[in-house]
């Protein structure tokens, strides 16, 4: 890796930096991960080794694809427990690290989710227990 100035500002940053982490200008330029050849940033695949970037698009635009369900998550989670908890925990785990809205609904969908698993197994148990207190006396 090497140091290049910023287009906008000026100041140093990496070659394989995205953005200039002081005025956030996007860096034009593209290395391929395989062999670090320099490449135009429109190119589909790498002439020097042939490396294709079709799984970097992919994983690029799957940021928001969870969303949907995030939100299905929520609404199960109110009506139908275990379905909203199920969802929810996939929705989580799709989202490892990533801060984003899917994620906190997702989180409240669990939390909800097992309040009322835990209100239902309570509300359970305190049946089982006035049944065996309603048989000795």
């Amino acid at each position: 890796m090497a140091l290049v100035k910023c287009k906008e500002c000026g100041n140093e940053m990496s070659d394989h930096a995205k953005a200039c982490p002081n005025c956030g200008a996007t860096n034009d330029k593209k290395f391929c991960p395989e062999c670090g050849k320099e490449l135009s940033s429109k190119a589909p695949l790498c002439p020097n080794c042939g490396y294709s970037f079709k799984t970097d698009v992919v994983s690029q635009n799957s940021k928001g694809e969870m969303y949907g369900l995030s939100i299905a998550a929520f609404v199960c989670s109110f009506f139908f427990c275990i379905v909203g908890l199920i969802m929810g925990i996939v929705v989580l785990s799709a989202n490892k690290g990533r801060k984003c809205t899917a994620r906190s609904f997702a989180i409240a969908a669990v939390a909800i989710s097992g309040a009322w698993i835990a209100l239902i197994l309570l509300f359970i148990f305190m049946g089982i227990l006035a049944r065996s207190v309603y048989v000795y006396f």
